[in-house]
């Protein structure tokens, strides 16, 4: 999009979260509302991020992938979509690790 051009995403909620942690097949639902201000159409998505981050020798690398994502139908140039609970199901993902001081692995959600 150009500077004067803009896709506002109002905060999304994630609602039905009772712990940080959530189990395979949980589904976490999806409250947005999606403002294309662009001059042309957009496609919006919702994405689980894992960020596995390694340190050695005071230095890190991180890797980040898609653990599961959604995407919306396309919304026309000047158009507004709002997502009322769209589910975004969590995915059987391997073991936590915790307490290791050399890897570290953290989810987050991006719309």
């Amino acid at each position: 999009a150009s500077p004067t051009e803009h896709v506002g995403v109002q905060p999304c909620r994630a609602q039905g979260a009772r712990s940080p942690s959530l189990a395979p097949s949980e589904v976490i639902p999806i409250f947005a509302e999606i403002d294309n201000c662009t001059s042309r159409a957009v496609v919006p998505k919702a994405a689980i991020i894992q960020t596995q981050t390694f340190i050695a020798r005071g230095t890190k690398k991180q890797k980040k992938s898609v653990v599961t994502s959604i995407v919306g139908d396309s919304i026309a140039a000047g158009k507004r979509e709002v997502w009322h609970g769209r589910a975004l199901k969590i995915p059987p993902v391997g073991p936590s690790i915790l307490q290791c001081r050399i890897i570290q692995v953290e989810y987050s959600l991006k719309v």
